[in-house]
This record gives C-alpha cells, sequence and structure tokens, in this order.
C-alpha cells in the first residue's frame, strides 16, 4: 500500500508515464506469483475498524457486503509467512472463515505473542 506519510524529499518532475489498465486484483496475484510461494485462496470476514482497512487493500469487486455492515472478502496470496503477519496486523476484527489450514496458522502465531507476554 502506497502511503503519502512515507514521501520525503518530493520533487515535481516533467517525466510522463502511461497508466496501465490493471486492478488491484491483478497486481496482488502478479506479486504473488514472484515469490515462489502457491497460492491459496482465502474467505474473510471483517468486521469494525478493519472494514476501512479491507477497502483500501482489497479490489471493489472481491468484497461483498453483509447485511450485519461485516465484509467478506474472497482474494488470493502467497501461502507464506508475509501472509500470517499480514492477516494478524487485522487483530480482532478479522474472521478467517477459508481456508482452515490459515486460520490454525495465525490462531498458532497469536497464541506465540501471548505467551510472551505470560510472565510479564
Amino acid at each position: 500500500m502506497f502511503r503519502l506519510s512515507r514521501i520525503r524529499n518530493l520533487l515535481i518532475l516533467e517525466d510522463m508515464f502511461e497508466r496501465r489498465m490493471v486492478t488491484l486484483s491483478e497486481l496482488n496475484e502478479n506479486w504473488g506469483q514472484q515469490h515462489d510461494s502457491r497460492m491459496v485462496d482465502l474467505v474473510l470476514r471483517f468486521t469494525g475498524p478493519a472494514k476501512v482497512s479491507a477497502e483500501d487493500h482489497f479490489d471493489s469487486d472481491e468484497i461483498v457486503r453483509q447485511p450485519d455492515g461485516s465484509l467478506i472478502v474472497r482474494v488470493r496470496y502467497p501461502d507464506n509467512d508475509w501472509l500470517i503477519g499480514f492477516l494478524l496486523h487485522f487483530r480482532t476484527d478479522l474472521f478467517i472463515i477459508e481456508p482452515p489450514h490459515i486460520a490454525e496458522a495465525v490462531r498458532r502465531s497469536a497464541l506465540e505473542i501471548a505467551k510472551l507476554y505470560i510472565d510479564c
């Protein structure tokens, strides 16, 4: 994701570019293929503040609004450690519907994090 707050020493140049007609979904899929990981189809439910972040991260054709206000997202990502960290950053506002092995990996990671603070 491109964050404006990360821009330092902005320069306006005369250079021009030709806009490519590529969707966010296509970019995400191409990015995943470059990382030599097998891809996994995810079904995710976002609630609370994570809904805004989900709308920033995912293409509109990947998002379905539910009657209860939650968002169901169907997306394909590389099945790797980056994915687990990405999903954890949504904290309790994300429920992984599918696949079970990704939900279990996130659960294990969350428990490992919790163990760090048990004896504090």
